[in-house]
């Protein structure tokens, strides 16, 4: 076995600049082992490539680094624990700001609750007349009251003058770091929708589930015999991120890798290539997506997320 490394295949296009396999993948001459043995021995050309191509002499003789393990990768992959970070990320994914998906759910919602409201409403009518027919009457204060009848014209009372108001709610992000890819990232904008059932009964129960549950969507689920209340996602994204802090002539070798790993998101920290501008490049990965650093940045330095805006 040689004492070269040979290694496992690379993925950073790094290219031989002299001898048998100059312009050639580094990869194709580590895997010749031979030719490095041979090579090592000739000490002019030992120094020679020591001297002007240290990293490949230290690729040749001790093994590449992982390029995904530098201080620059690994700098990028930890911007997308910050959440302005991670709300920049969505908005050069999805076209919006996060701000304005969330107030497009958030008025969705309100729509499909207010015809619930308006449901109970029309039922309240009938319920209240039940509760006059069949009273349950208690002493209050030397007075006989109708205790259901009070209660149902309260709340009835309660939710005429009740308004459904949209309120935008951040969306929740998940992340998973190191899965064949660099990060599994995953947002979703949850809300709540109540549906009116035909079986209705309880028209009490019916105003509090309208009145303290729409509004304020801050509960997962909620079931009762005459509303449903269903926790739903409203708009939702999910990206395999593979992250280069640097990309040049190499982008096919990283195109490459994307399909071998299932990435369908880059996000590069620095292009140049001598062959290709970067919107070719965007061409040539297809329905990959490339987002470089400078394009998250500037989206970082935009208002987000308002500070007025409601951060539940």
């Amino acid at each position: 076995m040689s004492k070269y490394q040979s290694g496992p295949p690379r993925d950073d296009g790094a290219l031989v600049p002299f001898g048998k396999y100059r312009g050639q993948s580094v990869d194709v001459m580590l895997a010749d082992s031979s030719y490095l043995e041979w090579l090592m021995a000739q000490p002019g050309l030992v120094a020679m490539i020591q001297n002007k191509y240290p990293a490949l002499f230290n690729i040749i003789t001790v093994g590449a680094p992982d390029n995904d393990d530098s201080p620059e990768h690994n700098k990028l992959q930890a911007m997308f624990l910050d959440d302005v970070f991670q709300y920049a990320f969505i908005e050069a994914v999805l076209g919006k700001s996060v701000y304005a998906i969330s107030q497009e759910a958030a008025h969705y919602c309100i729509e499909k609750n207010s015809r619930a409201k308006a449901q109970a409403i029309s039922a309240a009518p009938k319920y209240i007349a039940e509760r006059r027919e069949r009273p349950r009457c208690v002493l209050v204060d030397n007075q006989m009251v109708n205790i259901d009848l009070a209660r149902a014209e309260e709340r009835f009372n309660e939710l005429i003058r009740f308004s459904l108001e949209p309120i935008p709610v951040k969306p929740k992000i998940s992340m998973e770091f190191e899965c064949g890819y660099d990060v599994d990232f995953f947002a979703y904008w949850p809300f709540h929708l109540i549906e009116f059932e035909e079986s209705y009964t309880d028209f009490t129960n019916a105003c509090q589930i309208i009145d303290s549950e729409a509004a304020r969507v801050n509960r997962e689920t909620y079931d009762s015999a005459n509303f449903r209340k269903i926790h739903q996602i409203a708009k939702s994204v999910r990206c395999k991120i593979e992250i280069k802090p640097l990309m040049g002539d190499d982008f096919p070798s990283v195109l490459r890798q994307m399909k071998r790993n299932g990435a369908d998101t880059l996000v590069v920290g620095i292009f140049q290539s001598s062959v290709c501008n970067l919107e070719e490049v965007r061409q040539i990965f297809g329905a990959r997506k490339i987002l470089t650093l400078a394009e998250l940045q500037t989206l970082k330095s935009n208002d987000a997320w308002p500070s007025s805006g409601n951060s539940s």
